[in-house]
């Protein structure tokens, strides 16, 4: 009889060690659940080619307000359409260089154009974006590079693009002027002979060039007033640093951020008011110290975090950095190591954020600083380009989406009137719960040959933004009848771009754009004595 009450004793002490074990499985599961994240949202995770792998990510805004997230896939480029947050997805995919072990690609825009450079290759790829969502098209190399560059950058002030050649002292850097974007000209280099030394990544405005000098470990900066004479203004030791891999500026250009590729090294920022005296004045670890690059955007530093994801930092105080947010992509780890967070890009115009993971592809986030109800507009401004008078053009649906916390009443979408019309507007007041959607469309019917703006008012209840104003601007042209004393003449397809009609001054030359024709080409035009106006076309666009 005692040993059978030991052995129950034995079963009972079993059980509660057990249960005391489950309860301890659930409480982690529970803080892994709620520690994924902090005040950044996750719009879509799109992770097309989890085969191959992932790098370096960017962003383009289309002159007609589409949002694109450019993905570095380590066999090519994905580009992703974000206009809309409900219908996020490759629209186009451009394959390149998939060199073993790895294509790793850095991607950079300008005007209509995205450069890509990868360490598979020694040249940098030039594609033109104007046709998106429609194919884009390769239109050159800028070939000549000694070895493959790793990053590169464009100062879009300037019209510049740089090219490093990442452990490649002689030349460390390239220089490039975009004058003409699909024929980039080398116009200098940074190496040995004037000051140069090693380069892992670069930022440049205000004619100020900062180069992140790898195994130096320093920070170079050079003025770049004339771009055929770079000319040394500082170098700035790190302290006991390791490989000082990435650099990036405030635009006031007050302070700069700086990265270092190796484990337990600290995210630093600097006042560079004076740069005869840089002065270091905060350090950010970050929870795996190991960090990759990292972005000013007004008040906050976003960081691409290996391990550790997406961290938001506060950087109002500059002398105090606190963490503010973050979306870890990797929740499988927390260590130094080269996993998880790759890039990361904030400068979209409509508030998402571009995050690019080395196993998972691309993540599209938004970062929430207040709680409550938000209101986003996608589009956040619509231009319907050149539309003939009398008619229509194509509709273009407006997405409202709540990324707050608590539920947004829209309680009035105003009727921005002729020649502007509203479309399938919802019964108002709409409720919309957080992270739901509402859309209606618009149109534009011109009826004068002039530019019309209008504006679409939309009143909520999201506290920071109570009035969202919608802005619209159209152009109407008129092909037909034609004018008696104005001389016409027709332009071709440039790249993607359909032919145009245009007016002529005869005394300067100059022509005045009159509208798109919609043909690739036109040999000749021909006007009747009633005054239409006829081109003559071998094929259309």
């Amino acid at each position: 009889m005692t040993h059978v009450k030991m052995a129950f004793a034995s079963v009972i002490r079993m059980v509660d060690k057990l249960s005391v074990l489950i309860f301890i499985l659930m409480l982690a599961c529970y803080s892994y659940s709620i520690a994924q994240s902090q005040n950044v949202q996750l719009i879509a995770n799109v992770d097309d080619y989890p085969a191959v792998g992932y790098s370096d990510c960017w962003g383009y805004t289309a002159p007609d307000s589409r949002e694109y997230a450019l993905l570095g896939v380590n066999n090519g480029i994905s580009i992703v359409e974000v206009t809309d947050p409900a219908n996020i997805g490759e629209v186009d995919f451009i394959p390149w260089v998939s060199a073993p072990p790895y294509g790793w690609y850095d991607l950079k825009t300008y005007q209509n154009y995205m450069y890509v450079s990868s360490e598979g290759s020694q040249s940098i790829l030039i594609v033109d974006l104007s046709a998106l969502p429609n194919p884009t098209s390769v239109v050159g190399e800028i070939t000549g590079l000694t070895s493959a560059p790793h990053n590169i950058f464009v100062d879009t002030q300037s019209a510049l693009l740089y090219a490093a050649e990442d452990f490649h002292f002689n030349p460390a850097v390239r220089v490039y002027s975009l004058a003409d974007p699909a024929n980039p000209v080398q116009v200098s280099t940074i190496g040995p002979a004037n000051n140069g030394t090693d380069v892992h990544d670069i930022f440049a405005q205000d004619s100020v060039l900062y180069i992140a000098e790898g195994s130096n470990p320093t920070i170079g900066i050079f003025d770049m007033s004339d771009p055929s004479n770079p000319t040394l203004l500082a170098r700035h030791p790190i302290p006991s640093a390791g490989y000082v891999h990435q650099v990036w500026v405030t635009e006031d250009n007050h302070y700069m951020v700086t990265t270092e590729e190796t484990p337990q090294k600290t995210v630093k920022f600097w006042d560079i008011q004076n740069l005869s005296n840089i002065t270091l004045i905060d350090e950010y670890p970050g929870s795996s110290h190991l960090a990759h690059n990292a972005y000013f955007k007004n008040d906050s530093v976003y960081i691409s975090h290996y391990e550790s994801g997406l961290k938001v930092v506060d950087f109002s105080n500059p002398n105090d950095v606190v963490e503010a947010g973050f979306y870890d992509t990797y929740p499988q780890g927390e260590s130094p190591e080269f996993h998880g967070a790759w890039g990361v890009y904030p400068f979209t115009g409509n508030g998402m954020i571009f995050l690019s993971d080395v196993e998972t592809g691309l993540y599209v986030l938004r970062f929430v600083q207040e709680q409550g109800p938000q209101i986003v507009s996608f589009p956040n401004n619509i231009d319907f380009g050149s539309i003939e008078v009398g008619l229509t053009s194509d509709t273009i649906s407006v997405t409202l989406q709540n990324f707050g916390t608590q539920d947004l009443t829209i309680s009035n979408i105003s009727d921005p009137g002729a020649p502007f019309s509203l479309h399938n507007v919802p019964t108002l007041p709409v409720l919309l719960p957080p992270h739901a959607s509402a859309v209606f469309d618009v149109t534009f019917s011109p009826t004068q040959t002039d530019t019309s703006n209008g504006t679409i008012l939309i009143n909520s209840n999201d506290a920071n933004q109570p009035f969202l104003i919608l802005s619209l601007t159209g152009r109407g042209f008129q092909l037909n009848p034609a004018q008696t004393g104005v001389y016409y003449a027709s332009t071709g397809h440039q790249g993607n771009t359909p032919g145009s009609l245009i007016s002529v001054d005869l005394t300067t030359g100059a022509g005045t754009l009159i509208g798109p024709t919609g043909l690739s080409a036109i040999p000749g035009l021909a006007i009747t004595s009633s005054g239409d106006i006829y081109a003559a076309s071998g094929f259309s666009n």
